[in-house]
């Protein structure tokens, strides 16, 4: 919700006193973490591409792959297949699902009124290298 109001070129306004609850939480604490991870993956890849500039696109994709690429040879590393798994399997869905997303992304540019710069401030990767995952 908040990054469609970034795109809408509007600012959010954080009270400390709100609660939001997110109805799917429950959903990936029980489907477990590969679960998780295939769709932090998965709606990660689409968000970038949905989202951006083309010319952004291109610039970041180099970095937004290899990161996944570093991720997943992590995940080899240290044994955890289920993640490693995980993550092909949401690269894999992006490949396959490319007309989907590209007609997520022509909806999703009628509406954008702000500039990648703007929307940029809230993006981070820092999940991908955590040692314990938090759900």
């Amino acid at each position: 919700m908040g990054l469609r109001i970034r795109l809408g070129g509007k600012k959010i306004i954080f009270n400390s006193n709100a609660i939001m609850y997110h109805t799917h939480a429950l959903t990936t604490q029980k489907a477990g973490r590969a679960f998780t991870t295939f769709l932090l993956e998965k709606n990660l890849l689409v968000t970038f591409f949905k989202i951006l500039s083309l010319k952004n696109i291109l610039i970041y994709f180099p970095y937004v792959f290899g990161m996944r690429l570093i991720a997943l040879l992590r995940d080899i590393i240290t044994f955890n297949f289920g993640s490693a798994f995980a993550r092909l399997k949401a690269i894999l869905w992006l490949i396959f699902n490319i007309s989907l997303i590209h007609k997520k992304r022509k909806e999703t540019q009628k509406f954008r009124k702000a500039d990648d710069d703007y929307i940029l401030k809230v993006f981070s990767e820092k999940y991908l290298f955590r040692k314990k995952f938090i759900v």
